[in-house]
């Protein structure tokens, strides 16, 4: 069965989509927006530009809100910082999906700075709703993901120093 295996990198500031053997990256401000007179949702360019028109309200460091498990209230209706990261991942995995034919995903790795077990529950809490079944999401950290990266170059580069910088902030 051909299908997508897909790499997000979750931030606070922006979050990138990949799809092995794909040239293709969309890096996303990871921001959410729930429009003041609809159920509509935006995330990314979209979430500010609506936030900026006054039509929608905007939460944004989902990251961070997870982490600490808050809410955030978005026309007197109080959402979980899992509710709001589900929606989030949700309209983030159309990218590669509309892009590539909607070709299924079959493996789904979500890489984050740091892994902490309520970070990696939570996720998985969010992708399981989205129809994720379990063995087929991995969460790991931005260094293992460096590994990975080294691991799968040509063996040369593994003789000389090889280095990560983390510049998002």
């Amino acid at each position: 069965m051909e299908g997508l295996v897909v790499g997000i990198d979750l931030c606070d500031a922006y979050t990138q989509v990949n799809c092995s053997d794909e040239e293709k990256t969309w890096t996303i401000p990871t921001v959410i927006c729930r429009s003041k007179s609809t159920d509509e949702w935006y995330v990314g360019k979209e979430a500010y530009a609506h936030n900026l028109q006054g039509d929608g309200i905007i939460v944004d460091k989902l990251v961070k809100l997870a982490r600490k498990d808050g809410t955030a209230t978005l026309c007197e209706i109080r959402y979980s910082a899992k509710e709001l990261l589900t929606r989030f991942l949700e309209h983030v995995l159309r990218f590669p999906t509309e892009e590539y034919g909607k070709k299924p995903i079959l493996q789904l790795v979500i890489a984050v700075p740091r892994l902490e077990a309520e970070l990696i529950r939570l996720l998985k809490d969010c992708v399981g709703q989205l129809g994720f079944e379990d063995q087929k999401v991995h969460i790991i950290s931005h260094p293992e993901s460096f590994t990975y990266y080294v691991l799968s170059q040509k063996k040369d580069i593994w003789n000389g120093v090889v280095g990560m910088f983390e510049l998002s902030d």
